[in-house]
This record gives C-alpha cells, sequence and structure tokens, in this order.
C-alpha cells in the first residue's frame, strides 16, 4: 500500500504567497473544539463583585469631623494600605467601579495620633457618590451611627488597620467584615 497524492482540477498547485497571519487580542482564551468557526463571538468574563461582608472602605482624614455629607481626598492618597490587586480592580473609576466602591460599607474617621486626639469619634456609613476630579475625589457620603475610636484603636487588627496607618490621610479598601465587627463593639463581645 503506498500514499500517493491525487491532484485534484480545482486547487492551485502552489498557494500564493501572502502575508504572515498575524493575530491580536487582550485576552487569548483556549478552545478545545470549535465546530463553526464562522461566527465572530465576543465573550465578556463576568466581573467578580467584592462583597459587602468581606470589604470595606476606610477613610483616614486629618482633622475631619465630617460635619458636612461630603469631603475630598488628592488623588495621591487613594488606595494607600490596600492590597494591590485591589487598588488595580479599580484604578479607572469606570461607573462599574464606582457602583462597586460605593455597594461596600465604610468607615469614617479622623487621623489619630499622640498630636491630634482632640476628636475622639469617627462614623460607619456608606458612601452616596463618588467625583473623580483632576487632582482629588470628592466623596457624598451618608453617616449611619458614630464610633468611639477608643474601640477602634483596641481593635485595629481585626478591622484590618495597619500599624501608624491611624495617622496617615488616605481611602483603604480592607478585607474584614465590618459590620460584624462593629456589632461586636456595640453587643460587648469584645476579644482581645
Amino acid at each position: 500500500m503506498t500514499n500517493s497524492l491525487k491532484r485534484q482540477g480545482n486547487l492551485p498547485s502552489e498557494f500564493p504567497q501572502q502575508q504572515p497571519l498575524q493575530q491580536n487580542a487582550d485576552r487569548i482564551y483556549n478552545i478545545e473544539k470549535a465546530n463553526n468557526v464562522n461566527h465572530i463571538v465576543n465573550v465578556i468574563p463576568v466581573r467578580e463583585s467584592l462583597s459587602s461582608d468581606e470589604y470595606y472602605n476606610l477613610f483616614i482624614i486629618y482633622n475631619e469631623k465630617y460635619e458636612e455629607n461630603f469631603f475630598s481626598l488628592n488623588n495621591d492618597r487613594i488606595f494607600e494600605f490596600t492590597n494591590t490587586a485591589i487598588s488595580q480592580k479599580f484604578n479607572k473609576f469606570t461607573l462599574e467601579d464606582i457602583d462597586e466602591i460605593m455597594s461596600l460599607p465604610a468607615l469614617f474617621l479622623p487621623e489619630y495620633s499622640n498630636a491630634n486626639k482632640e476628636i475622639k469619634k469617627g462614623f460607619f456609613g456608606k458612601l452616596l457618590d463618588i467625583d473623580k476630579k483632576t487632582g482629588y475625589i470628592k466623596f457624598d457620603f451618608h453617616k449611619e451611627c458614630e464610633i468611639d475610636l477608643n474601640l477602634v484603636e483596641l481593635h485595629q487588627s481585626y478591622l484590618k488597620i495597619e500599624d501608624w496607618e491611624l495617622s496617615r490621610t488616605h481611602w483603604a479598601i480592607k478585607r474584614a467584615n465590618l459590620k460584624n465587627i462593629l456589632e461586636g463593639f456595640s453587643n460587648g463581645n469584645e476579644t482581645e
């Protein structure tokens, strides 16, 4: 038995020289089997949102008493003390990013250090709007309850607040269940 090639009349004897095939893609997907490749299929990965039971916004601002329903923060102070993957996820401030950030609970605190202890309270609440401008971001917010700063300092590790972080003006997104931790404050379930 021999392998022989039969020439078919409608095929060219040589294929014309063409430009090399070039493909560009933002993402590459491995497809095990494709029966029909004549249709264009756009695959949009599902956006994984941060859970409000696992993450919260932390704002620490020097000499801020949060008496108004808004405050501003310089762009160079955003996402400090925040996991790199989280800060990269939100660095474009798309509408989806803003909606997701606003869905997280928030802790609003003044800077707290030996030199600045005249403000003794912070607030638990939520963001109502985020307006990114050139050089700064304006935050509209709503306060839901007052928080004793001594309790925050005492439970710093549960809140994932790093050493010296309470004495630095910034905005961070932290991985902790803020509501459960704060309920522990009010129910006397404080553990050391």
